[in-house]
């Protein structure tokens, strides 16, 4: 390895390429470790908890800078080969998610805890999959006891559990969310050669480029976030929310992560004591689903409509296609929890079903994973259902959203109502097969609708393959070793895959009851769930192909096979 890294001391090319950049990632996964110790200046309480951030944090940066610069230093910047974008772009991501890891590994093994500041205990699994989660913007947590130490929500902690999360600690996950929301690559790759950056751009998945330069498309994205976050912590804190619970929820918001200061998330509001004058929990649902919303948009589209360019936007095909498809779902929601919800308490009235159901579909459409009601369970299974296809659809082409992408699906949809039309029309009748994408009259060629028909085909097979796989886990959840229900694991690989972090299974509950019923000997499968959920959240992030071009480039090169 060490001759392959060094074949060519003036130009960096293959393998030594590789490694060049993946150290200046590593300095800069160093530097987002560091920043939640900036939450220092405000909670100063809590500046025991700097060792688990500084000790990853500037390892990271010593040795990504040190070990980048000796391989970069003087020589020229070459060419990756075929597919070893792949290999760097899977290997930034699970070596930033590695690193993300360890804040949270390390919280309980250095002791810098007081009794009175509650403590983050997780297992290393554990960390990986909250720094998955985190990274991939995806929303799953097994941290107990999410909640600062405010007074205002001391009343809706559940019993027994811990009434103390440090605010480093929720402001580092709302950060992991915003750069794994906007993209590793676009941060960092802003910085390097514009070819290659821009090749690495695409890899991860981002299509829609705002300006032809790669670092004013990022400096012009960031100005967007940036703002879009800004706002909406001023708007929920206007309607009563804590401030730094505001500026958390709207980054995971903007991300569409799905992060949450609180143990029960938005439902914690609903009779929460004011934090200044009056809480209106409605005025708080209202601007994180415009939030939401945003994230789930195309940056290109936004950039348009801040650039005054309505018809441009407003006539866009993802625009127009989730208009009708947010209304026509929340609508069919509503009536399903009108009939199907279930708290033990009664019905539901009207309002309450049509405020849960449009939070809820906006929400997995986003792909964010919020919620406002007590539990999805008690939504009912037609709520369960509807999440579940709008979970599949998503978000926008070149958001921060995932899933199979709403441009892939009406490309689908026109194509199949085009089909349909040309049978039942005349033989010389011609129709032209054009549709609008950010202002632009584009023709839909064979070639755009066989690439979106193929993806959309091979996302489904994953989530039928790894659901399959998971129903062979016990879920332990009614005490008697019942494995997963089918509702179940669709419902998890779903969210997972698509990035949203809704769940209809107690994580930390499947933990204590297998710790329960079967002790140390069982707690494994609970492992390998959370590293099965993992790997479906990274390949839903990075949509499945990097990850099997990456794996199969360096087996290749393992193997000394030439690459085709």
């Amino acid at each position: 390895m060490v001759s392959f890294l060094n074949r060519d001391a003036t130009t960096n090319s293959g393998y030594r390429l590789i490694f060049g950049y993946l150290m200046l990632f590593v300095a800069f996964i160093g530097v987002i470790t560091l920043l939640p110790l900036g939450m220092m200046a405000f909670y100063r309480d809590e500046w025991m908890c700097w060792p688990v951030f500084v000790i990853p944090g500037a390892s990271a940066v010593f040795l990504g800078s040190f070990i980048g610069g000796v391989l970069m230093r003087g020589s020229t910047t070459g060419r990756l080969g075929k597919h070893q974008d792949s290999v760097l772009l899977v290997a930034i991501w699970l070596t930033a998610v590695t690193i993300g890891a360890l804040p949270f590994f390390l919280a309980d093994k250095l002791d810098f805890y007081s009794a009175n500041n509650g403590a983050v205990s997780m297992s290393f699994s554990e960390s990986f999959f909250e720094s998955m989660s985190g990274y991939s913007a995806c929303g799953f947590t097994v941290m107990s006891g999410i909640s600062h130490g405010s007074p205002v929500l001391s009343n809706f902690l559940d019993a027994g559990v811990p009434q103390y999360c440090p605010h480093i600690f929720l402001f580092y996950r709302a950060i992991t969310q915003f750069f794994g929301g906007v993209g590793l690559v676009l941060v960092v790759s802003s910085a390097v050669s514009d070819r290659f950056g821009m090749q690495l751009f695409y890899t991860e998945g981002h299509n829609d480029r705002l300006l032809p330069n790669l670092a004013k498309t990022a400096k012009a994205t960031f100005g967007m976030y940036a703002l879009i976050i800004l706002l909406g912590t001023l708007s929920m804190w206007f309607f009563g929310m804590d401030l730094f619970e505001a500026l958390c929820h709207s980054i995971a918001g903007m991300a569409t992560g799905g992060f949450s200061t609180r143990v029960n998330g938005f439902y914690g509001y609903t009779n929460a004591n004011p934090v200044f004058g009056k809480v209106l929990p409605i005025g708080i649902e209202i601007s994180c689903s415009v939030i939401m919303l945003l994230g789930a948009t195309s940056f290109l589209l936004i950039y348009n409509a801040l650039t005054m360019k309505w018809k441009n936007f407003f006539r866009d095909l993802e625009i127009r296609f989730s208009i009708i498809f947010i209304t026509v779902m929340t609508i069919l929601c509503t009536i399903c929890v009108l009939y199907q919800y279930n708290n033990g308490d009664g019905g539901i009235d009207f309002g309450a079903s049509l405020r849960y159901s449009a939070f809820q579909i906006i929400s997995c459409i986003t792909t964010t994973g919020f919620g406002n009601a007590p539990s999805i369970v008690i939504l009912g299974h037609g709520a369960i259902l509807l999440s579940i296809m709008v979970m599949l659809v998503g978000g926008g082409m070149g958001s921060t959203a995932g899933a199979i992408k709403q441009y892939r699906v009406v490309i689908q949809l026109k194509s199949l109502w085009w089909s349909i039309k040309y049978k039942l029309s005349p033989s010389r009748l011609h129709h032209p097969h054009n549709y609008l994408r950010a202002g632009k009259n584009n023709e839909l060629t064979e070639e755009t609708y066989r690439e979106a028909s193929l993806y959309t085909i091979l996302y489904l097979i994953v989530v039928l393959v790894m659901s399959l796989l998971l129903i062979f886990f016990p879920n332990w959840n009614d005490g008697k070793g019942a494995y997963f229900t089918v509702e179940q694991a669709f419902y998890l690989v779903t969210s997972a895959l698509s990035g949203t972090g809704n769940t209809i299974v107690d994580f930390l509950g499947l933990k204590q009851t297998l710790l329960a019923n079967g002790g140390e000997s069982l707690i494994w499968t609970y492992n390998l769930i959370l590293w099965i959920m993992s790997l479906c959240m990274i390949m839903g992030r990075l949509e499945i192909m990097p990850l099997y071009y990456g794996a199969m480039r360096l087996t290749r090169d393992l193997l000394h096979k030439e690459t085709v």
